[in-house]
């Protein structure tokens, strides 16, 4: 058994695109002790959007295309 946890600090961020966070920002302050949790918040954010364009790219128009051959219902 562990005797430190281990903690990572998780925000409302935490599932924006980057775009939202800088909009946040160019409005409102943020307070010293929050910067580490909004700079993971953006780190995680930025990696999500680049996976979520890769993935656009390359599998894209074969999700947009796909028809499931089964009835739903």
């Amino acid at each position: 058994m562990r005797r430190n946890s281990f903690t990572f600090p998780i925000t409302s961020l935490a599932g924006t695109t980057p775009e939202n966070i800088l909009k946040i920002l160019k409005y409102h302050t943020v307070e010293p002790r929050y910067y580490l949790k909004l700079t993971l918040s953006f780190t995680v954010s930025a990696i999500f959007s680049l996976l979520r364009l890769v993935e656009n790219l390359i599998w894209g128009k074969r999700i947009k295309e796909y028809r499931d051959r089964k009835s739903v219902v």
